[in-house]
């Protein structure tokens, strides 16, 4: 199967999840009195890209039908959980151009889909998905094709199938149901005014039952019309859905019992004895999360559930199993916060959810692009609960006022967790304050100058760098590429800022230097580009970050720049700065060369609350964090280097490195393949993982006093400030966060 592109693919999923939002979530207690549920999370293949539909069997087996990003197979088997895979089914080659992005497993091991059409072929091209054409189709267990026609009104997309006994039902995303028969599709509610994307859909006693924003549809699969009768399950649904802020999901056994599942628990429902009971609480398993979207739930086996969801692009499967001799009570449980979604935080968790199942890890994300929730306001929400006792139990630090904790004893010494670790030493220390370790890094990365040695000559304070911008224009000479410019600002700020704080607070005067100088080297910059905090054009400061500086893109095209800033935090990183370097002399790195203070961002960083409910499941979490195995989900992401020692030195010495090959400009435009191998000695390893150790300063990392700084620092240099009405505005902000 072609590899797919897991740009188009998540923004395919993205309109497939899209759901309308309302009403508020509720706390119910849990129904059963002993024993309880216990949450699983499924081992899926590394390189699964996106999940359709699964079939679980009371036997204990898994089905999924899934894309694979390097695989030609469709549909997988499990019978241990995922710890292993069977691949069943193979694409034909009839679809291998084709593009699935709706499906469902039949009994019989077949499946039916709905693609576009040539897609693949068009990667490189802007396309309307709406527009696409589709194709439609039922795969055989044995991987033969057979076409279906579906005549969807508009061409729009298919959301979902259900099949019932051996009649196929589906939604399209603007709310229109059909039968798909063999000669065509038979919309059922063609007149009706429909509510955009539907929740789910579920058959039974013949009546289609169709969830949306609005309430519930019903129709007679038979005749195709609306019923008169309302189908008892529809009120019990509509009660449970009064209460959700995300979209429910039906589900319908063979044994005359209904299940509805939302954010505030599964409920059973019985047909005959028109009456619910609630099976699972939301409250304790992860599919009652805010970001996380629920797309199937089957049974797999007695009193036992397997359930499809997204947790933002990334699909997972977990099996709820009822365990009669545990107690809801000592029910295991640690809920991780993060300031912004981190993706070693997820290959960890991942990691000790697998070692730990029984401990249930929630997770919590404080800023919200869809709700406009800013650093600020996640921050402010946060400390309420922390300081209120009724926080989260590991803290993810990065972004956040750790000292601000630290001083008001908000977080726990952890220093016995982490002590017995072979751990690098700085940066294990990062948040040390009187011999106690607070916090620790799970990573980190190197942050770092380029520069030509021109600039260097001439002093390499922010006021000095600004003035030979200057001189620079005047000449000609390219001083900050325009793409370039974000992560200038970034880097310099958390180069230079520091300087400006003083006993806790701005100091107005070095701040307002440092606004004048940031505004001369955007002035004197090779092109006249424009600042922007929203927007799809320009730079936004506000949105500049340790995580999105790629320190190895922004090197590429160094030819006459005179300045570049940003991390070094993969091996490859190192190499290519390395050989640029040696194409062209007059090039210098702060990695290899004495310019400034060696600095390095210590990220995803972990705190445990001082008022934990869980403290010695934290304190384990924070261990299995550090050590060799759960370093081992991390070392090779290339967006930090591990902190365990061990796992750095692996690293350093990984023979898939040295392989490496760049593509790199030399001073004249012309591109030249540069490889590792050859042209890095191997002794020189060794000495770049010595110069790490120099690393000793943590660079300064509160994400809401660097974005009340660039905005204010665009505010100015965009001419909407007065120099002296952005320094106190700026000042000022930074005061009241600081003691609020």
């Amino acid at each position: 199967m072609s590899k797919f592109s897991c740009r188009i693919i998540s923004f395919v999923m993205g309109i497939c999840l899209a759901v309308s939002m309302s009403g508020c979530v509720g706390k119910v207690k849990q129904d059963k009195e002993k024993g309880t549920y216990i949450e699983k999370e499924v081992v899926l293949p590394e390189d699964v890209t996106a999940i359709y539909d699964i079939q679980a069997g009371k036997d204990g087996a898994l089905v999924m039908f899934a894309a694979m990003a390097d695989s030609d197979c469709i549909l997988f088997k499990t019978t241990d959980n995922g710890e292993s895979w069977e691949e069943m089914t193979a694409l034909p080659k009839e679809l291998k151009k084709d593009m699935i992005f709706s499906g469902a497993v039949k009994e019989d091991g077949s499946v039916i889909f709905a693609a576009y059409k040539g897609l693949l072929e068009k990667m490189d091209q802007e396309v309307d998905l709406i527009q696409e054409p589709k194709s439609y189709g039922v795969i055989d267990k044995e991987g033969n094709y057979r076409p279906l026609t579906a005549d969807v009104r508009d061409n729009s997309m298919i959301a979902d199938f259900y099949i019932y006994e051996d009649r196929v039902f589906f939604c399209d995303i603007n709310g229109y149901y059909y039968e798909l028969k063999e000669r065509g599709a038979k919309i059922m509610n063609p007149e009706a005014d429909t509510y955009g994307t539907p929740y789910d859909l579920a058959v039974s006693e013949n009546v289609l039952l169709a969830m949306n924003g609005e309430g519930i549809e019903q129709y007679d699969i038979n005749t195709g019309k609306a019923t008169d009768v309302f189908h008892s399950f529809a009120d019990f649904c509509l009660e449970k859905m009064e209460n959700e802020t995300t979209s429910p999901i039906l589900y319908v056994s063979g044994e005359g019992e209904m299940f509805y599942l939302g954010q505030t628990g599964l409920f059973r429902y019985n047909e005959e004895g028109k009456s619910g009971e609630k099976i699972l609480d939301g409250e304790r398993y992860q599919f009652g999360k805010s970001d996380v979207t629920l797309k199937k739930i089957q049974e797999a086996g007695k009193d036992a559930y397997a359930v499809l969801s997204y947790e933002g692009s990334r699909p997972a499967i977990y099996l709820y199993e009822y365990d009669e001799n545990a107690s809801a009570k000592e029910q295991k449980e640690l809920t991780v916060y993060m300031l912004q979604k981190d993706s070693a935080m997820q290959a960890v968790i991942d990691g000790f959810r697998e070692k730990y199942p029984d401990i249930l890890v929630h997770t919590e994300t404080g800023t919200d692009e869809s709700m406009g929730l800013t650093f600020e306001d996640a921050v402010r929400s946060l400390n309420v609960s922390l300081f209120a006792d009724d926080g989260p139990d590991i803290l993810v630090l990065d972004g956040l006022p750790a000292d601000s904790y630290i001083g008001q004893k908000k977080l726990a010494d952890i220093t016995d967790v982490v002590s017995a670790q072979p751990l690098e030493s700085a940066v294990a220390k990062t948040y040390e304050r009187e011999g106690k370790i607070y916090a620790i890094p799970l990573k980190f990365s190197l942050l770092d100058l380029h520069a030509s040695s021109q600039i260097l000559e001439n002093g390499m304070g922010l006021e000095e760098i600004a003035g030979q911008m200057k001189e620079l224009k005047k000449k000609d000479i390219v001083s900050v590429d325009l793409w370039e410019g974000e992560s200038i600002f970034s880097s310099l700020f958390y180069y230079y800022f520091p300087a400006c704080m003083e006993e806790g607070k701005a100091e107005p005067g070095e701040l307002g230097r440092m606004f004048q100088s940031m505004k001369e080297i955007y002035d004197n910059s090779e092109y006249d580009w424009t600042v922007e905090l929203e927007g799809e054009t320009g730079f936004s400061l506000a949105g500049a970050a340790p995580g999105n500086m790629e320190n190895g893109d922004m090197m590429l095209h160094i030819k006459e720049s005179q300045l570049m800033a940003g991390k070094l935090g993969s091996l490859s990183a190192i190499q290519l700065a390395y050989l640029l370097r040696a194409k062209n002399q007059d090039i210098k790195c702060g990695f290899f060369d004495d310019m400034l203070q060696k600095q390095y961002f210590a990220e995803t960083s972990l705190g445990i609350s001082a008022s934990a409910k869980s403290p010695a499941e934290a304190k384990k979490f924070v261990e299995y964090a550090v050590s060799e195995e759960g370093q081992k989900r991390i070392k090779d992401m290339e967006d930090g280097f591990p902190v365990n020692e061990v796992s750095l030195d692996q690293v350093f010495k990984s023979e898939y490195a040295k392989s490496y090959e760049y593509a790199i400009e030399n001073r004249d435009g012309k591109e030249v393949v540069v490889k590792a191998e050859g042209n890095i000695k191997k002794d020189d390893y060794r000495k770049w993982r010595k110069k790490v150790e120099e690393y000793k300063t943590p660079a300064f990392q509160d994400a809401v006093i660097r974005e009340m700084v660039l905005n204010a620092a665009a505010d100015y240099m965009n001419g909407n400030l007065e120099l002296d009405a952005a320094v106190k505005q700026c000042a000022r902000s930074i005061e009241l966060y600081l003691n609020e």
